[in-house]
């Protein structure tokens, strides 16, 4: 695999792309003949040529087209190291991030925890809409973004857990960083928490 497109795929992509230079030179050719003067019956064969030249292009323009993009397997990244970010936090599990004086382990059963809320799924939120809006992923997969959501709803310091591709992956982070989250809460009062979030790119 090479930056995350498998060799097939790029195969796939030139020989459409050589495809089409043919198909192109010979339009040329073609319409050239069309031009000079000829008996009837030869611009009808050369009417003829061009239509079914077109039918099959567009044949295969639909197989170039709708081949779809190969899915990867996510490469997995170092823990996140969150120390310094904010004075102290929540986390479930310490094992998901480097240590930290500032950890606070928390239960998610603790009556006193209340987890973070989202004001709408992630992928529908208008921030992150807006920066995954006209981005095509080369690939397939999901990529992972450990943040700290801050008392405040904002994502701080997205770190990369799990990624398929630099440029997916930089733009998952993007996304990312554009998100609202409701705060979780303990003892009623707001506190910064680690969080995993993930965009999947189809």
């Amino acid at each position: 695999m090479i930056d995350g497109l498998e060799i097939r795929e790029r195969d796939l992509i030139k020989s459409c792309s050589i495809y089409y230079g043919l198909v192109g030179n010979k339009i040329i050719q073609l319409l050239q003949q069309k031009r000079e003067p000829a008996p009837l019956k030869r611009r009808v064969v050369i009417y003829t040529k061009m239509k079914y030249l077109l039918i099959i292009s567009l044949f295969v323009l639909g197989n170039c087209a709708s081949t779809p993009r190969p899915l990867v397997e996510p490469t997995s990244y170092p823990t996140p190291d969150f120390n310094g970010i904010v004075d102290s936090y929540i986390t479930m599990d310490l094992k998901a991030q480097a240590p930290d004086p500032n950890i606070i382990l928390v239960n998610m059963n603790d009556p006193r925890f209340t987890g973070p809320k989202f004001i709408s799924p992630l992928l529908q939120q208008k921030e992150v809409k807006r920066v995954l809006s006209g981005f095509t992923c080369p690939v397939r997969g999901k990529v992972a973004v450990a943040v700290i959501l801050d008392i405040d709803g904002t994502v701080k310091s997205p770190q990369l857990r799990r990624g398929i591709n630099k440029l997916c992956d930089a733009k998952a982070i993007e996304a990312v960083s554009s998100a609202f989250v409701y705060p979780a809460k303990y003892d009623g009062e707001p506190i910064a928490m680690v969080l995993t979030l993930p965009i999947t790119f189809k």
